[in-house]
C-alpha cells in the first residue's frame, strides 16, 4: 500500500503542468491532476489540494475508484520535499 501512494506521489509530480495553470488557483491544478491519473477503469479524485508542484503541497483527501467503487483512499497527503 504504501508503495503505491509513493509510486502515486512520484507520477503526480512528473506530469506536466503549465505555468498558466499554476496561477489559476487551486481547483484547476487539482482538476488537471485527476484528469492525468484517471484512466481506463480508474477515476481519481482529489479534495482539498493546496500549494503547487513546485514546491510543497497538500491533499486533505485523495480517492481512486474503478467500477466496484473505492478501493484506495488517502488522506492528509503531503508532496514535497523536506527542507
Amino acid at each position: 500500500m504504501r508503495t503505491l501512494v509513493i509510486a502515486l506521489a512520484l507520477l503526480t509530480l512528473a506530469l506536466p503542468v503549465p505555468a498558466a495553470a499554476q496561477d489559476e488557483g487551486p481547483g484547476r491544478l487539482a482538476r488537471l491532476l485527476q484528469d492525468g491519473l484517471s484512466g481506463a477503469g480508474r477515476d481519481v479524485r482529489i479534495e482539498g489540494f493546496e500549494g503547487a508542484l513546485s514546491s510543497s503541497a497538500t491533499i486533505e483527501r485523495l480517492t481512486i475508484a474503478d467500477a466496484r467503487g473505492v478501493w484506495f483512499t488517502a488522506e492528509g497527503v503531503a508532496l514535497g520535499a523536506d527542507g
